[in-house]
């Protein structure tokens, strides 16, 4: 029985540290192979993924509030996949004393309590597999809601289709 403990032991170090582990903890002990041995597959590149081409920086996926819940950025990343989504919330109200309406109208902003929302899904294809090094085509949504209509139209619509490659970079290096 205390022979099977030990090799029950021995086998959960093996597996969390490595063979290495077991042989600090036992010097007198023979070296043997690993019992289990695992394929450590590498994070994916989400960098390589981001929107290129920007002169401000979107946050990377580390910064964002699904940095890959559930192995889904994971997954995507794997077939050349990356997105960002991101949301623009405005809410307007008068606070002061004055005149609130114009004969029942609204007639600016914040008048009567305005809502506004602009909500963008981006998704990027990495286009390395096909021999351009730092290409990538990118696809937008966007969805706006405005309770004041004058403020905006409330609509669905592509925002962003774009395609991005270097221009001679062989020769500025």
């Amino acid at each position: 029985m205390a022979l099977l403990a030990r090799t029950v032991a021995s086998a959960l170090v093996i597996a969390s540290f490595g063979c290495s582990a077991v042989m600090a903890a036992e010097p007198g002990a023979a070296a043997s192979p690993p019992l289990i041995a695992s394929a450590v597959t590498p994070p994916p590149d989400f960098d390589a993924l981001r929107v290129k081409g920007l002169n401000i920086a979107l946050p990377g996926p580390q910064d964002t509030i699904d940095p890959d819940y559930a192995g889904i950025r994971s997954s995507l990343a794997a077939l050349g996949v990356g997105y960002i989504g991101y949301t623009n919330n405005n809410f307007f109200y008068n606070m002061l004393d004055g005149e609130r309406t114009t004969f029942g109208r609204q007639v600016y902003n914040g008048q009567k309590p305005t809502f506004f929302t602009n909500n963008v899904m981006q998704l990027t294809y990495d286009l390395s597999r096909y021999g351009i090094p730092d290409g990538q085509i990118v696809i937008g949504g966007i969805y706006n809601f405005d309770t004041w209509a004058p403020a905006g139209p409330n609509a669905l619509s592509v925002a962003t289709l774009s395609y991005y490659q270097t221009f001679l970079k062989s020769w500025w290096s």
